[in-house]
């Protein structure tokens, strides 16, 4: 930007040194050039005498002339011509930008909720809401015993990993184990859901730890029904093959008392989701039970 001024200012001295000098100069110049040359006229005798003759001459300058005969040149002077410079200062432009501030107002919606009206739904008695009476203590009842019994086969099978010495027996401690656990959380999830009832049973691993009684002698305190934890404490002295044949029986009682329970319960108009529960695990003990009476039978547990 700069050097675009500089080149105006030049260029405009330029232009008022040629307007206001140039003229003058040329019209000195044009007044020296067109002037005529200076004349002598000299007397022509023999001896020659010296006359003044005056000088005609156009212009300023006037010439001469001797009787000699030669002439003088005329000297001129010459025109000094001083040329003031002309300083042209710019005067910088600043341009201040002011920023422009924006505020924004914020929108405030306000929704006014519209009120739904509850929907009244029919549902059949007995399907897929909580019972109440006698067939509500009834389903309560018969879920939390089960979880009980249920838990008594989980303490048994994994008693059973460590001691069986039949591989078929082996097998089948493995599959009890990881099936009756499924049994406990499904009956937990629907006495939860149902009845808002949060109950786990007591493995007899922790039993044993929150008492100080002797595991030798907790089968008595505990009793040695199917369904209780002293059947777990009956298999202590027993090894191999009377193991083996011991927990079977032991594992089809506790199955009996799972049908029995089972059988109980579906005499009541208990709601469908816990109905359908019911029934398979049925199923699957009367099938478990039909296996382990084979097992018994081919380890000699008949006789």
């Amino acid at each position: 930007m700069r050097r675009v001024w500089y080149v105006v200012i030049v260029t405009v001295v330029v232009c008022i040194f040629a307007m206001i000098v140039m003229p003058e100069v040329t019209s000195q110049a044009n007044a020296i050039l067109q002037g005529p040359s200076p004349t002598a006229t000299v007397a022509a005798s023999a001896t020659p005498t010296a006359s003044t003759v005056p000088a005609t001459a156009t212009g300023s300058t006037p010439t001469a002339s001797t009787a000699a005969g030669t002439v003088t040149p005329l000297t001129s002077t010459p025109v000094v011509i001083t040329a003031t410079p002309i300083v042209v200062t710019a005067t910088p432009i600043i341009i201040t930008a002011t920023p422009l501030t924006a505020t924004a107002t914020p929108i405030v919606v306000t929704a006014t909720p519209t009120a739904v009206p509850p929907t009244t739904t029919t549902v059949p008695a007995g399907v897929g809401l909580p019972t109440t009476g006698r067939t509500r203590r009834a389903e309560i009842r018969f879920m939390t015993e089960a979880m009980d019994t249920n838990q008594i086969a989980v303490d048994l099978a994994n008693d059973c990993l460590t001691k069986a010495q039949d591989s078929q027996v082996l097998a089948l401690c493995q599959q009890m184990s990881a099936a009756h656990t499924t049994d406990i959380q499904q009956l937990h999830d629907v006495l939860l859901s149902t009845y808002q009832v949060d109950y786990l049973p007591t493995s007899m691993t922790t039993l044993q730890k929150m008492s100080s009684t002797p595991a030798a002698t907790m089968s008595a305190a505990v009793g040695t029904t199917p369904n209780g934890p002293g059947v777990v404490l009956a298999l202590t002295s027993l090894q191999g093959t009377s193991y083996d044949v011991a927990w079977l029986e032991a594992m089809m009682d506790i199955h009996n008392d799972l049908v029995a329970g089972v059988n109980r319960v579906l005499n009541f108009p208990i709601n469908a989701t816990l109905r359908t529960t019911v029934q398979n695990m049925r199923t699957t003990a009367t099938s478990e039970i039909g296996t382990m009476q084979s097992m018994i039978a081919r380890l000699g547990g008949n006789q």
